[in-house]
């Protein structure tokens, strides 16, 4: 039925797309006529697709380890005015997330406890820890949501609807943007401030403007603000700046004057966007700049001997006060996790440094087959359509950022998931729907029925089949989320989110007595669990003789946070069953 569709409306059909967005010659298409008729209903109906799919994942998921951390962070400052709990992330995001908190009674955590009491406020108020989180979350996927629409009408005004629909269909049904677009974390945000950044940077470059150029600096600092993997865009933007230059010299902004006051204008509007999120602190580094002194200076010199980042930290740190700010503060202890490095799993292996080829096989596994199979077609339509492609420009704002931010994360000693890179999904997927609807048509001719309709089937199809357990999204190339760990763990799969669902695993079932050895961060009891906690309780009888059924996560059955000794006897047998791809039970009971 859909392929009848298709050939109705013959989109792709050679003379259907111009070569380059043109209302009067777009209006040739039956089909194009019809998305722009229609524009408006199809995106607001993807959207709502994408909220349901994660309100519903969010409301059948516990809290992830990392969620209680970022909420109270961002709680606490919102409260107390102290941004003092973990500085590696700025508050941008987290305050958010913590906004609806505020009118709940919940209790005072003061800002010099808060690492100690963190679990406080989700699992130890009266407000059911479910509420709180709902509350949170529900911030996350509305960012989520104007990502989405950001995506689309962004590229509906420069490359049309036909292209704008596509890569908002890709957009939606990625189960990776899925699970991370209703967790309380910075990943998200990190992910819509850098391709808004980007975007309304190419706006101004692609038709400069004060107004346009004011944009794209709050645009700057809003991606500076809610993560420090942001911070490649003050390589990536001079690039295009560069790129736009060699192309328009000499043209109001693309003079010597004009790029002083560009770059006057970007740095003034990203850093008082900055500034403003850590309000409180401000007027602290206005106090201390006229005498010099530099309170909470940490100490850079270890960091000073491993990396040309902490050789500049520590330059700043000695002859000026900014480690007063917690930007520069949490950028310290950020580059500091980074050269002592992390733990880290890859296809059975376990690293304190990472690997440079992690993000490439986490891209390959986790990255839906649908979306892998459109890359295939893009390079084979792209070998002959190329010049079909329209503004160098705008492809380029569109290319060279996350080939940049991809190449830095694989230098990164920080390997613990997909997450990192969510920035490069936004930008890959207007780039294939550029490709998909400019080029495919002139080089796969009558193939390209049959080719779009099985990209489209399989990314819908993957994404419906994993509902609602996102996180542990693994491709059907790879053979699927059960066979997930033999290449990726830690955030890409388990992350403590299914401690609620074992609460249902086990009422339905007679799996008495248990034990569980649980990377979550909520108590077993909690969700009404009655088992063992071997986390307290130890196994001084080993593993093999425990008398009951063992509820254990897959990042402590086969990663590196527990010696693969203590689990060796779990790992050769079958378990019984399994709890959303992330809880393995073993019976042992004689």
């Amino acid at each position: 039925m859909a392929l009848a569709w298709l050939k109705r409306y013959r989109w792709w059909d050679q003379k259907s797309e111009p070569s380059s967005v043109s209302p009067r010659r777009a209006a040739q298409s039956p089909l194009t006529r019809l998305f722009e008729r229609h524009f408006f209903s199809i995106a607001a109906l993807l959207l709502v697709i994408l909220a349901g799919t994660q309100i519903g994942s969010a409301v059948l998921e516990s809290p992830t380890n990392d969620e209680p951390i970022h909420l109270t962070a961002g709680y606490v400052y919102l409260t107390t005015g102290k941004y003092s709990m973990d500085l590696t992330h700025p508050p941008l995001g987290r305050i958010l997330a913590a906004l609806p908190l505020l009118p709940l009674p919940l209790k005072h955590i003061p800002a010099e406890r808060a690492w100690l009491e963190f679990k406080n406020l989700i699992w130890g108020n009266r407000i059911p820890a479910d509420s709180i989180m709902i509350r949170a979350r529900l911030v996350i996927i509305a960012l989520t949501l104007l990502f989405g629409a950001w995506l689309a009408w962004w590229t509906r005004r420069h490359f049309g609807s036909s292209v704008a629909l596509l890569a908002l269909a890709f957009f939606v049904f990625d189960p990776n943007l899925i699970a991370h677009g209703h967790y309380v974390t910075t990943d998200l945000i990190v992910s819509f401030g850098i391709f808004l950044a980007c975007t309304l940077w190419a706006d101004f470059l692609h038709a400069p403007g004060w107004k346009k150029l004011t944009l794209a600096a709050l645009g700057l600092g809003f991606a500076l603000a809610s993560k420090y993997s942001a911070l490649f865009l003050l390589l990536a933007l001079p690039l295009l700046y560069g790129a736009a230059w060699w192309r328009r010299r000499g043209r109001p902004f693309f003079t010597l004057r004009g790029a002083i006051e560009t770059w006057v204008v970007m740095i003034a509007g990203a850093s008082l966007f900055v500034a403003l999120t850590y309000a409180p602190e401000v007027g602290t580094l206005i106090h201390l700049l006229p005498s010099g002194q530099n309170a909470n200076q940490p100490s850079t010199q270890p960091l000073a001997r491993a990396t040309l980042l902490g050789t500049i930290l520590s330059t700043v740190a000695h002859y000026t006060p900014l480690f007063s700010f917690g930007y520069f503060r949490g950028l310290h202890e950020l580059a500091l996790h980074n050269a002592e490095g992390h733990p880290a799993y890859l296809v059975g292996h376990v690293r304190q440094y990472g690997w440079w080829e992690y993000f490439p096989i986490a891209f390959l596994v986790k990255t839906p087959t649908g979306v892998l199979v459109a890359c295939l077609i893009a390079a084979l339509s792209l070998f002959r359509g190329w010049r079909r492609l329209p503004s160098f420009l705008l492809l380029a704002c569109l290319a060279l950022p996350p080939l940049i931010y991809f190449a830095i994360s694989m230098r990164s000693s920080i390997d613990i998931g997909i997450r990192h890179i969510l920035p490069i999904y936004a930008f890959l997927y207007v780039l294939l729907a550029v490709v998909l609807v400019h080029c495919g048509p002139l080089s796969l001719r009558r193939v390209w029925p049959w080719a779009i309709t099985v990209v489209i089937a399989l990314v819908g199809a993957e994404s419906l089949a994993i509902y609602p357990h996102y996180l542990a999204f693994f491709n059907l190339a790879s053979g699927g989320p059960a066979d997930g760990p033999r290449y990726l763990l830690d955030s890409n799969i388990d992350w403590g989110q299914d401690e609620k669902n074992l609460e249902r695993f086990v009422e339905q079932r007679d799996l008495k007595p248990l034990c569980t050895f649980l990377f979550g961060t909520a108590p077993a009891k909690y969700y009404s669990v009655d088992s063992r906690d071997l986390l307290q309780t130890g196994m001084p009888e080993g593993v093999e003789r425990l008398p009951c059924v063992v509820a254990v996560s897959v990042n402590f059955l086969r990663g590196p946070i527990i010696p693969p000794s203590v689990f060796a006897p779990l790992r050769s047998r079958r378990p019984v069953a399994k709890v959303g791809y992330s809880i393995y039970l073993y019976d042992l009971r004689r």
